[in-house]
């Protein structure tokens, strides 16, 4: 994966009907096992009061060139620490399309009536903010 050195970044995402703040991190780290790999750390608080503590979530992710649309970066996310997720999201992003083409399998990314996911998101907003390198390496050889 292919990153700008940075120690950890923090950035802000719109919130939702369900979250009233959400804001990711994003560092390089070795949270899959491969030297590859970043951390995607999300921080949601919900809209309603409620005693509640706040979701924090953190993602190993690691980019990939496996069926990837033509304009597109892929990446592949897994929360190591969640013995119930052990299964990967992919996460498909159009560069400069923004959200509407973005794509992701987790259950909120596949809903036809969920507007936003999480991962989707924070990983557009690293994009975008210029934390990971907009272009991916060309596959011709």
């Amino acid at each position: 994966m292919t990153h700008t050195e940075v120690a950890y970044v923090y950035f802000e995402l719109a919130p939702t009907a369900t979250y009233r703040r959400r804001r990711i991190g994003f560092f390089p780290g070795d949270k899959l096992g491969d030297s590859r790999s970043a951390t995607l750390r999300i921080v949601q608080e919900k809209a309603k009061r409620s005693r509640e503590r706040d979701e924090i979530d953190e993602y190993g992710v690691v980019e990939t060139f496996e069926r990837v649309h033509n304009g597109a970066r892929a990446f592949l996310l897994r929360n190591p620490d969640n013995p119930v997720d052990t299964e990967f999201y992919r996460v498909e992003v159009y560069l400069g399309a923004g959200p509407k083409w973005a794509t992701c399998t987790c259950r909120a990314g596949t809903s036809r009536t969920a507007p936003s996911c999480k991962h989707r998101d924070g990983l557009l907003k690293v994009i975008e903010e210029g934390v990971l390198c907009p272009l991916r390496p060309s596959r011709r050889r």
